[in-house]
């Protein structure tokens, strides 16, 4: 009788364990989404930004990207397979031709054909200042995001052309 009520509470504890895990832990959806929002953080730019702030955030964009990284991307012409540290390079350099940029992220869709590798489909604005004058670009992006360890990373970029959609 003791050992069918220990049995019992032991499965009714290690049931509210479980549970517990799975509802407090983040979702792999959550975890792209909170991946995304960091980037739409890190490639912001504000006017007269100083210099080690544009190091910190490309370090920090360069920890989101996959090694190596696949760009496919027309204008300007990035295609092919990059290392980390050429992704935050031209990443880097778009933020350069820019005295302030804010990234915003729409639209996003989210598949798993696989257990660790996810398809994300969203629509990307961006708005700043260049050359004293504002600028507007909204574009179709997909990503392809692989988690090899504990973080979803971006493993390839695609930006859809206007006469593809």
């Amino acid at each position: 009788m003791v050992t069918t009520k220990n049995i019992v509470i032991i499965l009714v504890v290690f049931t509210l364990a479980a549970g517990s895990f799975y509802f407090l832990s983040p979702g792999r959806e959550k975890q792209i989404r909170k991946q995304l929002t960091r980037l739409t953080e890190y490639a912001a730019r504000e006017p007269a930004e100083p210099t080690l702030t544009t190091v910190a955030k490309a370090a920090r964009i360069g920890a989101l990207f996959a090694d190596p990284c696949s760009l496919d991307i027309e204008n300007p012409s990035m295609n092919g397979s990059f290392s980390r540290k050429e992704v935050m390079d031209r990443i880097n350099m778009v933020r350069h031709y820019f005295s302030s940029l804010n990234v915003s992220l729409y639209d996003i869709t989210i598949a798993f054909p696989e257990e660790a590798r996810a398809e994300v489909v969203l629509t990307m604005r961006l708005t700043g200042t260049r050359d004293n004058e504002d600028y507007t670009d909204t574009r179709e992006v997909e990503f392809t995001m692989e988690k090899p360890d504990k973080k979803w990373l971006i493993s390839r970029v695609h930006l859809v052309e206007v006469l593809e959609q």
